[in-house]
């Protein structure tokens, strides 16, 4: 070995070493904010889902449930719906439906996340109003 290169081995490792952190934390953090938009669509596509079946008419509360649960595909933890009607079940009036979950942490090291709720709300016009529709809002733990 000549006496150039003498003390550089091993030096290709610690510069590997070095920039494979910040390359594995980049990764992880493409991969963690992947989920979270997943599960972020996933509840707009929801609550906008839930909102248009609650226009066209609801012939029982826990079908309603039942409709929304079946709408909402993705979220990983537990979540929680709002059927409201701010002006009134008026036609025209438009009826929101807000849902709130708790985005999956998936606990990689050195990246940081959102703590807490996220929400999405979808909203959709109310085009008629049957007196025999039961009136479901309020907020729903499925």
């Amino acid at each position: 070995m000549s006496s150039r290169n003498r003390g550089q081995e091993g030096a290709a490792a610690v510069e590997f070493a070095l920039v494979s952190v910040l390359l594995l934390t980049l990764v992880f953090s493409i991969i963690q904010y992947g989920f979270y938009f997943y599960e972020s669509q996933s509840a707009a596509a929801g609550s906008r889902e839930a909102a248009r079946l609650a226009v066209v008419g609801i012939p029982d509360c826990n079908l309603y449930t039942a409709g929304v649960k079946a709408k909402v595909t993705g979220l990983s933890s537990g979540y929680q719906y709002q059927l409201s009607y701010p002006n009134g079940r008026t036609v025209g009036e438009k009826v929101s439906v807000v849902i709130v979950f708790t985005p999956t942490k998936l606990g990689f090291p050195f990246v940081p996340f959102i703590s807490g709720k996220s929400s999405q709300t979808g909203f959709a016009r109310l085009e008629r109003n049957e007196a025999s529709w039961p009136d479901c809002s309020g907020t729903v733990t499925p």
